[in-house]
């Protein structure tokens, strides 16, 4: 989510960490904040990746897996239980772009203030 610069590193980590444990802990088993593979159920929300020197693979990045699948912005009834990263080649990613346009780029479009949900969520 593009930010305004009004806000500061931890203003921008702590938000992101209090967002993350409010949708866990109001979607349990559909949200997650735990990091483990193998205690996780549902989507991980990794406030973490908003810590210093991490780095993220950013919509329409190519993967370091076999078959280099690329990370595609989706439509949300897409989103079902057989879909799978591999499914998104490169190919397959232009093909949506040439199709779609690029879906991501709404998110781009505003920077959003953090201060008033920030002291809503404390």
């Amino acid at each position: 989510m593009p930010i305004a610069r009004r806000s500061t590193f931890e203003d921008t980590y702590e938000f992101a960490e209090r967002l993350s444990r409010k949708l866990e802990s109001e979607h349990p088993g559909e949200v997650t904040t735990e990091w483990l593979k193998k205690k996780r159920s549902g989507v991980l929300v990794d406030h973490r990746q908003n810590g210093w020197g991490k780095t993220i693979a950013s919509a329409y990045s190519v993967r370091p897996k076999p078959g280099a699948p690329v990370s595609t912005p989706l439509h949300w009834e897409e989103l079902t239980e057989e879909i799978r990263p591999r499914d998104f080649s490169m190919q397959v990613a232009l093909e949506r772009v040439a199709k779609h346009g690029d879906l991501f780029e709404p998110v781009l479009r505003g920077r959003q203030a953090l201060a008033r949900a920030l002291k809503s969520l404390r």
